[in-house]
């Protein structure tokens, strides 16, 4: 019951825009390419699950984010005079893997951040994981946490 509670706060505090979710969608699909199968409940858990982990976050990292995505979204038009997602996909898939293996390391480190954003939204929705026959142990496996 909390967990539900807490989706929905997070769905009434907007963490990105819409216009933001969308594009983090779309990154969704160049990450994860399966992404782009997911039905409309799907999605919307995918940007459930990465709005719910950046509302535990400051609000300094959110800004981050937001402005991570800014940049992800627009630097290439520097070249190829387009958005990100306007580019040819081959074209997206060099520029992320780019900022993956960026010589700096607030790059590496924010693209990873998003990257496991992106992968908790999808990997972490309990159908897809059934699909991929994924059952992670609750009680195995982590013991060095202890």
């Amino acid at each position: 019951m909390r967990q539900s509670g807490e989706v929905a706060m997070a769905d009434n505090k907007k963490v990105f825009s819409d216009r933001q979710a969308a594009f983090l969608q779309h990154l969704a699909t160049r990450m994860v390419p399966e992404a782009r199968d997911l039905n409309a409940a799907q999605r919307r858990r995918l940007r459930m699950t990465i709005r719910l982990m950046l509302r535990r976050r400051s609000g300094m990292e959110r800004l981050q984010v937001r402005l991570f995505l800014f940049v992800i979204r627009w630097l290439p038009a520097l070249r190829y005079l387009r958005p990100f997602e306007r580019m040819p996909e081959s074209a997206q898939d060099r520029f992320l893997a780019f900022l993956e293996a960026a010589p700096l390391k607030v790059i590496r480190a924010g693209f990873w951040g998003l990257k496991t954003l992106v992968f908790m939204g999808y990997y972490g929705q309990a159908d897809i994981a059934k699909e991929i026959h994924y059952t992670p142990s609750l009680h195995h496996g982590n013991e060095y946490l202890g």
